[in-house]
């Protein structure tokens, strides 16, 4: 009697592993590509035998975008305060008439004395 030949694996399935050297090299292998994924997520570096995808750090005597709004924002209200003369002195609010509206008043309303 022959035995029948082993099922192949589903292409969905992984493949399993026989022997638990088979296991250690897989854990190896699988730690390794973690302390890739843990560098590249830290910068630390880029995967072997890949082209760098990063961009160039911006040169160090630019201020970053949070400066060049504060910036702005200084030139504007300096552009504006220079622009706006100061009010005038606050005066105290004058009486109506003074005397002499007093009096004319009381000629209108109540004839001439």
């Amino acid at each position: 009697m022959t035995t029948p030949p082993e099922p192949a694996a589903p292409s969905g399935e992984p493949e399993r592993i026989a022997s638990i050297a088979e296991l250690r090299a897989e854990q190896q292998r699988q730690a390794g590509v973690l302390d890739e994924i843990k560098a590249l997520l830290a910068g630390r570096g880029d995967p072997p035998g890949q082209p760098v995808t990063r961009g160039d750090p911006p040169p160090a005597d630019v201020p970053d975008i949070g400066e060049q709004m504060r910036a702005a924002i200084r030139a504007v209200n300096a552009e504006r305060d220079a622009k706006t003369t100061p009010p005038p002195p606050e005066k105290p609010p004058r009486e109506v008439g003074g005397i002499r509206g007093k009096a004319r008043l009381q000629r209108g309303l109540f004839g001439a004395p």
